[in-house]
Parts: C-alpha cells; structure tokens; sequence
C-alpha cells in the first residue's frame, strides 16, 4: 500500500466496519476501485444536504463550522467556537483514530451539549443509533458534556400550506436510552477496526447472512464470484431466507435443492422450470384473468416525483406526484392501439393537469390495465386528494382497474429465465424478444431524478432538457406499449 496512511474513521467508516470489517478495508484502501455512487444515490445524497440546510434555519443563531481538509483545523475551529455557547453545525472532533462530526450541537445549560442528526428519513432506524453512539463517544473523549441525544427526521404527515413550515416539517426524537446502551461498544470497535487497517491485506471473510442481500454490496462481484453463472439459490423468489439455508447446507445451484427442502408453491414451480428449462403455464388461471378484460382496453402507466420536501402545496414529504402518463387504447378486438401522453412542463403542480386529461380520455367503461395498478390507484387517490373536485369521478374509475402484475405474482404464468423476478423489465424480453436497454432512461427511478433535475435546476442548458424530456417520452410511452405486447404473448398460452 506504499505510504502508511494516517487510520481515522469518520461515521461513514465506521458504519462500514459494523456492516463487514473487508468492506471497510476496502473503502478506506482501495475507495476508487469500488463502483461510484449511481444517479439516484446522488440524489438522496443531495436531498440529505437539503434537508440539512433546512433544519439548520430552526437555530437562526447557529454557527457553521468552516469545513478544511485538515481535521486537526476543522477541531482546532470547533473547539474555539465552543466557548461561544451558540448552535454549532458540523462542529468536527478529531480523538485518537476517530473524527465525527455532528449536524447540530445545541447548548444546554451552563456547560452541557444536545447533539442533533438530521436525517430525510420518515422514521428512525436501527443505524441511526449507531450513527449518534459513534458521534457521542467522539465527543465526550473530546472533551464535550453530551446531556442528550436526537433524531431529527422528516414527519411524512406533513402537508405543505405556501412556504415550508419547518417547524412542522421536523420531528425530533430522543435517542439517549438505546445510545446509552450501544456506547461502551464504541472504543472496542474502533480499536479493532483501526488495528485491521494497518493490515496490507483485507480480512478473509466468509460471505453469509451478515451481508443481508447479496445483490446489496459494491463487493458481490468479489465476495460472491463462487455463485453459479445462472440459477442459483439467491434467485428463489421472494427466498432471502432460505436461500441462506441453502447456502449453509453446502447448495449453491437451484437444481440441487434437495428433494426434502420445504419450499413455498410459488418456489417450487420456480424450481420445476428451471430443472425442465421450460415455461409454466395455468390455462385455467390465466382464462379467469383474461375474462376479466373488457372493451375498450386503456393500458396506463404514471411517472412520478416523490420530493422530501414538498414542493407543491396540498402535498407530504415523498408523497408520489404524477408529472407524466403514456396511454395506450384499444378500443375493439384486433384494432390498433391509439396512443396519448402528458409530460408535465414547467414548475407549476402537473396533478390537475393529469386529473383533467385522464378524465377526458379513460372515458366512463372498459378496463385500464397497469403493471402494479395499486401504484396508479394510489396515486390517483392522493392527486384527488389534494384536487377534491376530481374525486368522485376517479373512485368510479377505480373499479375498472385491472393489475397485468396478478398473472405473474400468481404463477400463472412463470418462465425460469425471470430468475424469480416479476418486474415487467423481466417478463418483457422473456415474452416479446424486447427491452428496456439501450434507452436514455431505462427505469422509473432515472425517470424521476432526470426529470426533477431538468425542471427544477436552473443551470440545465435547453438542449439537454429537450434530451432528457424526449428520452422521458420514449421511456414511458414502452412502459404502455411492453403491456400491450405482454398481453398480447400470453393470448397464446391460454
């Protein structure tokens, strides 16, 4: 590794270690050889810092720490400004092989410290403690009095009224008792992790339930290189656990699953046609699920923006807005499909826009077809929420809706190449030979975060708006059409 670098976790690290201690080697060693953050972590990580921003205006008087590469400067600054009794954002605290630095130290009393995380998330989790326990033990080896411990996180029953109110857009939650319980863990594993970081080598760690989903980790390809090319047990739908069953037992591969292992039905018919290496087929279910369908056929899909903080009035944090819809038609057996879009242009709320168009176009009969129709039903529900005059007429549409989805989560229809997925990126090339690849944008999330960025940041030059906003047409105007072409391959199965 050359030059012995100077070991300091910071709470990221050591998150990292708490999770895999060769994880942590690797992203303290080797940080560049691991994949790049992609767009959407990007863009949580950009709502984080807004966020941040924002419940740091709940301490008008609060200093910011002047950030410097050197941590040795930024505690030097952190220490000074101590003495000035005010709010302090992102005071940094450098002791031994550890550095933390937290977003809200609020004074209490003559001499005593609340420490504050903020975090965009609607609840509290289980390493939010460990976050705060890490910070708290940097800070009292600093020197500091911590009398308490919160969460500071997003209240998702939030609903925006003109400006944000960010005294209801917060909530704070005490954490002291479970932070207090975690602390004496803290030098321990410090101690241990800095010790492991001096090695040249990462630790050898066997892969197991410690890495929760495989798929989850920037080392799968290196942990877990010893996995059957295809088919094997991590791909048994909906089979986290067993799968880890299996992997303990010695079977890696689907096709060896013992004859004696308990398997869900859904699983075992997965197992049969990966062993016969064809199709399973329900005639009769997927008969009940075609009678269902009636004339006019309306194939809907939205995209949606869910912004943490809410950006249009009568909205909550996360709350799904539709700024895009494709609809396809048929209206008779055998007839073409007709097409209609809506891309929503400019900042102005798109919801009655959407209300007011698909009021006009999914006309008063026939079934609206959708690939997780509880997603377009809710969103159609929140959108009438906000838009009250449009409710009545949507609740009688909502009984027309029928989920494409249901014949594929119900095993009416289930191919060994899906590798126990259902998600209709999956079913399309199985059933039609065509994809999502090679688009701009090849899926909701990208939709979302390419969207909000080309309406909401002003420095986006014109021609790559027109990009992203024609690559947004050609995405989900597939999304309509893959259900066409879907339903049109299983009307030969029946």
């Amino acid at each position: 590794m050359g030059t012995q670098r100077l070991i300091i976790l910071n709470k990221s690290l050591y998150k990292d270690g708490l999770r895999c201690l060769k994880l942590l080697w690797h992203k303290f060693h080797h940080k560049r050889d691991l994949p790049r953050p992609d767009l959407l972590l990007r863009s949580i990580m950009n709502d984080g810092r807004r966020v941040e921003e924002l419940a740091r205006r709940l301490y008008p008087d609060g200093i910011m720490i002047k950030k410097s590469h050197e941590l040795s400067e930024t505690d030097a600054l952190s220490r000074e400004a101590l003495s000035r009794r005010l709010p302090l954002f992102e005071a940094g605290f450098l002791v031994d092989h550890a550095f933390a630095r937290a977003d809200i130290l609020v004074p209490v009393g003559e001499d005593e410290w609340e420490l504050i995380e903020v975090k965009s998330s609607t609840d509290t989790k289980a390493e939010h403690y460990y976050d705060v326990a890490f910070q708290k033990y940097v800070y009292q080896a600093a020197g500091l009095k911590i009398s308490a411990c919160s969460l500071m996180h997003i209240n998702r029953e939030y609903v925006k009224h003109g400006e944000p109110d960010i005294n209801l857009l917060f909530v704070k939650k005490d954490l002291g008792e479970k932070v207090a319980e975690i602390l004496p863990e803290v030098p321990g594993n410090i101690e241990a992790m800095a010790a492991m970081l001096e090695r040249e080598s990462p630790p050898l760690i066997t892969p197991g339930r410690q890495c929760g989903e495989v798929r989850d980790c920037p080392l799968e390809s290196e942990c877990w290189s010893f996995l059957p090319a295809e088919g094997d047990v991590f791909t048994l739908h909906r089979g986290v656990k067993s799968a880890f069953d299996l992997f303990e037992l010695g079977v890696l591969d689907l096709k060896a699953i013992p004859a004696d292992f308990v398997l869900t039905d859904k699983q075992a018919i997965q197992l049969g046609t990966v062993k016969s290496g064809r199709p399973h087929v329900d005639s009769a279910a997927l008969e009940r699920f075609f009678s269902k369908l009636s004339y006019p056929l309306y194939f809907l899909d939205f995209e949606t923006i869910s912004p943490v903080i809410p950006i249009y009035d009568n909205s909550s944090p996360y709350e799904e807005i539709p700024f895009q819809f494709s609809l396809h038609v048929i209206e008779r057996e055998g007839e073409e499909a007709k097409h209609d879009s809506f891309l929503a242009d400019g900042e102005t709320d798109p919801r009655p826009e959407v209300l007011r168009r698909l009021k006009e176009l999914l006309g008063d009969k026939g079934t609206i077809l959708a690939y997780y129709a509880q997603y377009e039903m809710k969103v159609l529900s929140r959108a009438c929420r906000a838009f009250p005059e449009f409710a009545a007429h949507f609740s009688a549409v909502e009984k027309r809706f029928v989920d494409l989805l249901e014949v594929f989560s119900d095993f009416a229809f289930y191919h060994p190449g899906q590798e126990g997925r259902l998600s209709i990126k999956k079913v399309l090339p199985i059933l039609t030979g065509k994809s999502y690849q090679g688009l701009r944008i090849e899926d909701g999330r990208t939709a979302s975060v390419e969207y909000a960025r080309v309406t909401f940041d002003p420095k986006i030059e014109p021609e790559e708006r027109a990009e992203i906003r024609q690559a947004l047409e050609v995405y989900c105007r597939l999304d309509t059409q893959a259900m066409i072409d879907i339903l049109s391959a299983l009307k030969t199965f029946k």
